[in-house]
């Protein structure tokens, strides 16, 4: 099985615009955020500072892959969520969109990006405005206030904060 002999997995780096499938007692589980090891009902599984999580998605991954199999029991008392990690928003998504669109008209092509909102968050990261998950439980209008900030003054994003 997944992780066996090893009591932790760690994710430690990127976000859910990729993924890879494990097969596990022929059932095939789909993973783009949870590390795969969380299969293993013996494995604590860490999501690392360098992830950005959609929440919505990875609650959704994990519901998926419930539902396929016995592997995921469980899984909420055994994922630990570094509360560094930053949180991808559905503007971040939208964001890709655009400036993929943007790229399509000013060069012809495209990257041929998943739209996840990976790079826009990454972005935000880079330029301390992001929200983190520990944003989520301490100083959040703080935290929300320097996002907006952030996002005013940055025109792709105006239109797109509401």
């Amino acid at each position: 099985s997944a992780g066996a002999g090893c009591r932790h997995r760690v994710r430690c780096q990127g976000g859910n615009n990729a993924g890879h499938t494990v097969v596990v007692d022929s059932v095939e589980y789909d993973f783009h955020l949870l590390p795969s090891g969380i299969i293993n009902p013996n494995v604590t599984a860490f999501i690392g500072n360098g992830v950005v999580i959609h929440l919505p998605g990875l609650f959704e991954e994990a519901e998926k892959n419930v539902q396929k199999g016995k592997g995921l029991e469980g899984w909420e008392k055994r994922l630990i969520i570094s509360d560094r990690a930053h949180i991808v928003f559905d503007f971040h998504q939208a964001a890709d969109g655009i400036q993929e669109q943007q790229r399509q008209e000013q060069a012809g092509k495209n990257l041929g990006t998943a739209k996840k909102g990976i790079d826009p968050v990454y972005s935000s990261k880079a330029a301390w405005s992001g929200l983190r998950m520990c944003d989520l439980v301490s100083d959040f209008d703080g935290s929300l206030r320097r996002s907006k900030f952030w996002l005013t003054s940055t025109n792709l994003y105006t239109q797109l904060w509401k």
